[in-house]
């Protein structure tokens, strides 16, 4: 066999070899089950519209604050002060003396309707006031060029020109400015200028009583001053109506002689002998106290044995309001006892509600029931 023709076949052996594989590789993959993938979803499942059970979750608590039972009476009036007219009538409940017996200032209700904006009330206050006819002063064009309100704090800004006969009239002029702008139960603090100027340098007399421009006044700073010069019948005609009048204590006696936009401290005397003291609920403080007891009446001095607490705790909001966001209340181990001295007023002129001294403080009895007063409630 040549070479060349022995190359030939090993060639042609090579490819048959091939063929014949090949063949027998097809036959073979027809049987082979070849699992098919399944397809991942990595896509964003489409929003179905089947309707699902309702489930009634149960109420979820919040941390909203309860807001503490102010009452309003509707509508609460808005209050200014004005220069009383003397001439043989007694000043009003809550009258403050600049002068005694000549200059006195006392307070008295807008015909304005009251706002929820507080600026707005103080506005119209001090308007109210500006044009009210009893005035000892004098002005030029008084006007109120701005009041806002913010925090607590009342800043007010006046323009015009105040007369008056003597620095007292024009510091009487002052204080019914500041009280009228206190009246405001949400004024914590105010400032007030007048043609650019402090008002707490308005009708000094000397440079030692100068204040500063900024100078601020607090709502302790009016109390304080209106407590101190509170207008009080004189003492004997007090003890004339002490020795020819009774009264009954029993009831509910507030230390004003008006209902404002709430209450202030109060006694609620309840004819089984316990008591209720309630401090001054315009007044926002983080802790309010009140207290809980017996009472006993007997020639003129009123026992008071507390023997429980009720401590709240307040929220102040930056408006100035506030609210109750905690209630406790303290069974003293060693009951407190107090001792007042009273003097019975009757109802003076110019009042509405028969009224009382306890010590020094003047209140006024709203109510014959201690367990209620209009619509509302105070259970015993």
């Amino acid at each position: 066999m040549s070479k060349q023709y022995f190359r030939s076949f090993m060639i042609y052996l090579f490819l048959a070899s091939s063929i014949l594989l090949i063949t027998a590789c097809i036959f073979s993959t027809k049987n082979i089950q070849t699992p098919i993938p399944t397809p991942t979803n990595t896509s964003t499942p489409a929003t179905s519209f089947t309707p699902t059970p309702t489930q009634t979750l149960p109420p979820t608590k919040t941390n909203t604050p309860k807001l503490a039972n102010t009452p309003e009476p509707s509508p609460v009036p808005i209050v200014y002060y004005y220069f009383v007219e003397l001439e043989g009538k007694s000043p009003p409940a809550g009258s403050v003396v600049i002068l005694p017996d000549i200059l006195i200032l006392g307070p008295a209700l807008s015909d304005i309707a009251r706002s929820p904006d507080t600026a707005t009330n103080i506005g119209s206050a001090l308007q109210t006031m500006i044009t009210d006819p009893r005035n000892e002063w004098t002005s030029t064009d008084v006007n109120i060029t701005s009041i806002t309100f913010r925090e607590g704090a009342a800043y007010g800004v006046l323009e015009g020109e105040y007369f008056g006969a003597g620095d007292i009239v024009l510091i009487a002029a002052r204080a019914q400015i500041l009280m009228t702008v206190f009246a405001e139960a949400s004024v914590q603090t105010a400032t007030i200028t007048l043609n650019g100027k402090n008002i707490a340098n308005l009708g000094i007399s000397h440079g030692s009583q100068v204040k500063p421009a900024d100078f601020t006044y607090t709502r302790a700073d009016i109390e304080t001053f209106m407590a101190e010069n509170a207008y009080w019948k004189p003492l004997a005609e007090q003890e004339s109506q002490e020795n020819s009048r009774t009264f009954s204590l029993q009831g509910i006696w507030q230390q004003n002689g008006f209902m404002a936009a709430g209450w202030t401290d109060r006694y609620h005397f309840y004819p089984s002998g316990t008591f209720h003291y309630y401090p001054n609920e315009m007044i926002c403080s983080k802790e309010k106290i009140e207290k809980i007891g017996t009472w006993k009446y007997e020639n003129t001095i009123l026992t008071l044995t507390t023997t429980k607490q009720v401590i709240k705790s307040l929220e102040i909001y930056l408006s100035g309001q506030c609210s109750v966001i905690g209630k406790k209340e303290v069974k003293l181990t060693k009951p407190s006892i107090e001792q007042f001295t009273i003097v019975d007023h009757g109802t003076q002129e110019g009042d509405i509600y028969h009224s009382i001294s306890i010590n020094d403080l003047q209140f006024w009895k709203f109510s014959e029931d201690a367990s209620s007063y209009g619509d509302e409630k105070f259970p015993e």
